[in-house]
């Protein structure tokens, strides 16, 4: 019966901490690094540079895009530069963000640890997917 009541106690502890008010974390916010590039269904060969491309999300909704590129003179990924931008969920899994001056609604799916968002153009589909560092 000891046992029984322990379990019930730190059972409801545990519950009782969180606040009704306290809003859920975001699952966009977080360390993100490239993982799959597909265009048009075929995916791409990515190269190590490439798989170092980093976002990161912040709670205040700002976040930050890290880009490398290899330098042909050293062979070695090099930091080739960073952007901010503004991000907002409005609904379910879509999200407003402002990059570079311009602000677009996409749809992010979330799947276990990675996230991957799906554009269409003129040009064809090209899906980028990202995992949690």
């Amino acid at each position: 019966m000891k046992k029984v009541f322990l379990f019930l106690s730190i059972f409801a502890l545990t519950f009782s901490s969180c606040t009704p008010d306290s809003e859920p974390i975001d699952q966009f916010i977080g360390e993100w690094t490239t993982h799959q590039i597909f265009e048009d269904g075929v995916e791409e060969q990515l190269d190590e540079c490439e798989l170092k491309n980093d976002i990161i999300v912040n709670s205040d909704g700002t976040y930050t895009v890290s880009i490398y590129y290899m330098d042909g003179s050293t062979g070695s990924c090099v930091l080739g530069g960073t952007e901010n931008g503004t991000w907002e969920n409005i609904s379910n899994s879509v999200y407003r963000v402002t990059f570079d001056g311009e602000t677009q609604d996409v749809k992010i799916i979330f799947e276990s640890n990675t996230f991957s968002i799906t554009t269409t153009d003129s040009s064809g589909t090209y899906k980028e997917v990202y995992i949690r560092k």
